[in-house]
């Protein structure tokens, strides 16, 4: 069993329908050839032809004809209906190495940001903290563009000093951001005994 890829013709379509299910709208459809990675990610699609209209929105998974081996699984979760904004970065998921089912005594945070803004950003502040300690604030040059997301690596590293359970919490700050429900994440991380 391959559990990374989809089977040959097994498939994912986001649909709409503005009759209650009579008829769907394919707005987009996900096969092997172009299924999101393993980590979790963020889609934007676009709802401007159902403009003022009443929509009901779907997801219809289908294996498909040939019954392959391939076990895929596919998870869909804070699914929401807005209109964009200028500024409003997303804060999508906190990469944590793992290490003997733990994470190491030191390392690198890394995050994954998206713009749902219709603005390019080009000045990112991000910060993370670690238990009550004070938070680390880093502000990143690079460019996001409205539909993109950007893994970012902070220069100051996380350091676990004993064996327990930490939690930590990362968050951007980006000034007049106007959704700020989607801007942190909170994550519980694990260091056993000998991860070093």
């Amino acid at each position: 069993i391959t559990p990374d890829s989809t089977g040959s013709d097994d498939s994912l379509i986001v649909r709409v329908t503005t009759n209650c299910g009579q008829t769907w709208t394919n707005l987009k459809t996900y096969t092997r050839a172009n299924q999101p990675n393993l980590n979790l990610t963020q889609e934007s699609l676009s709802l401007d032809a159902f403009s003022g209209q009443n929509i009901r929105i779907g997801f219809y998974g289908s294996e498909g004809a040939v019954d392959d081996l391939n076990d895929y699984d596919v998870h869909i979760d804070n699914v929401e209906v807005m209109t964009p904004t200028p500024k409003d970065l997303a804060l999508q998921t906190v990469l944590v190495p793992a290490q003997d089912c733990g994470s190491p005594a030191s390392f690198n945070l890394k995050v994954q940001v998206f713009n749902n803004g219709t603005e390019a950003q080009t000045s990112i502040p991000l910060n993370y903290q670690l238990a009550a300690l004070p938070p680390v604030n880093q502000v990143f040059s690079q460019t996001i563009n409205p539909g993109q997301a950007l893994e970012l690596t902070f220069s100051a590293p996380v350091d676990l000093p004993n064996p327990g359970t930490y939690n930590l919490s990362a968050w951007t700050s980006l000034p007049a951001d106007a959704n700020i429900a989607n801007d942190s994440v909170k994550n519980v991380i694990l260091r056993r005994p000998g991860n070093g």
